[in-house]
């Protein structure tokens, strides 16, 4: 819904920047909501720490339907939602703490601090089958 300012974004509601070039790779490509979740090699990195792959131009709506049939379970949109969270998060340390980040940082934001905060929040009936599932996971 372009409520992620993107790059992309930012050059159409007319913002001057020096790029509008994707941050986390350093490539040519301009930074859309697809490139930094889908596209870009940072991206597709962090993804596949859980053999998480898409197919070549998947929009995002299909990139769920992938990212659900390759997890096999109904804690999908979880990862999902934290894997999104955590690349936005990478990119905004970058561009605004000057803080470059690694896959292996932003696995351990991952465990270690986002789904750490999640699971104890997890609701009791659920919390036992949410940690079978984490530990699945490592």
């Amino acid at each position: 819904k372009d409520r992620l300012s993107t790059r992309n974004i930012l050059r159409r509601k007319n913002m001057q920047l020096e790029s509008y070039n994707c941050m986390l790779c350093q490539l040519t490509s301009e930074e859309t909501v697809q490139h930094l979740f889908l596209e870009c090699p940072f991206a597709k990195s962090c993804w596949n720490m859980f053999n998480i792959t898409f197919s070549q131009d998947s929009d995002f709506r299909e990139a769920l339907l992938e990212i659900r049939a390759q997890v096999h379970s109904h804690f999908f949109m979880i990862l999902t939602i934290l894997m999104c969270w955590a690349i936005s998060t990478a990119r905004n340390d970058l561009i605004f703490k000057c803080v470059q980040t690694s896959v292996n940082a932003l696995k351990e934001f991952f465990f270690y601090r986002e789904l750490n905060l999640l699971t104890a929040r997890a609701k009791s009936k659920d919390a036992s089958t949410f940690d079978l599932w984490i530990q699945n996971l490592l």
